[in-house]
């Protein structure tokens, strides 16, 4: 059977479409014949019902539909996984990847990755600097702005989906991004999380396959059952990317914890350098 079916095709459907067809999204279990019946009320159209078939009892454990398992289905403010904008995006890019999550998700990292152009230079400080929809509107951000986005479209699909973040080191970055950063260290990397065949899977979409050809390190693929993180050398052998922390993982993008980092880090005078810059030509980066 397939794991995810309309609400016609399903002998329980009915049933559960009487009970909830004046709600756009609610959740459901029930046991039959041995199985896990899941029903997810996605937004990608008026009372679309997935229904996911889990064999047996086993590998149910942390997919059980807690209260801290909804919390990465649910949309926020920032990863508004429920604007009209995303909804649609998401819709578009998983058309021809069927009802596997597991190609879903695969499909939803390509386009983010390449469609969204890395932007180092992109604002930070407000909430509406990271939002779903707008990165999507402005097609361009950094690490944590793409791995939100990333985020808000797997919630889109019904893919259980969190931020996660990182400090790393960039061994190659250039001159110019040195200078302005002050660093070669990148506090609170962003990347994404997938809930995928019971398991979280990190997919890190941040630099996009033009970037990664200039400068001569191998495009991270994904394939949605292994973790996608950056490589530790280029295709010349040189040492590119090395994570020296980790910092955790959020249901929301932690705004005012990575101010607070970035400041420490960086010096509260830089930070206020950035803004101010913005502010008077619409972009942090100083040329």
């Amino acid at each position: 059977m397939s794991s995810c079916l309309s609400v016609c095709q399903s002998k329980y459907g009915r049933q559960v479409w009487q009970k909830f067809k004046n709600q756009s999204r609610k959740h459901e279990m029930r046991k039959a014949r041995n199985q896990i019946i899941f029903f997810v009320f996605s937004n990608f159209r008026a009372f679309v019902i997935k229904i996911v078939l889990i064999p047996g009892l086993s590998g149910l454990g942390s997919r059980r539909m807690n209260s801290m398992d909804q919390k990465y289905l649910s949309p926020t403010s920032i990863i508004d996984s429920d604007h009209p904008t995303v909804i649609e995006y998401a819709k578009e890019t998983v058309k021809d990847a069927g009802s596997d999550p597991v190609a879903q998700a695969v499909k939803l990292y390509y386009a983010v990755r390449d469609n969204i152009w890395y932007d180092p230079y992109y604002p930070f400080y407000l909430p509406e600097h990271y939002r779903a929809s707008n990165i999507i509107k402005s097609s361009r951000g950094f690490c944590i702005s793409k791995a939100g986005l990333l985020c808000a479209l797997g919630r889109a699909c019904g893919i259980p989906s969190r931020v996660g973040f990182a400090t790393v080191k960039n061994h190659l970055a250039t001159p110019k991004l040195l200078e302005f950063i002050g660093s070669d260290l990148f506090i609170y990397h962003g990347y994404t999380e997938f809930y995928l065949t019971g398991k979280w899977i990190k997919a890190t979409p941040t630099f996009n396959i033009e970037l990664c050809e200039k400068h001569h390190v191998t495009p991270l693929d994904f394939n949605g059952r292994e973790d996608a993180i950056f490589h530790e050398f280029n295709q010349e052998k040189k040492q590119f990317m090395e994570y020296l922390e980790y910092h955790g993982i959020y249901a929301d993008i932690p705004i005012d914890n990575i101010l607070d980092e970035w400041k420490k880090a960086y010096g509260e005078d830089r930070i206020k350098k950035w803004m101010d810059n913005f502010e008077k030509t619409g972009t942090t980066n100083p040329d």
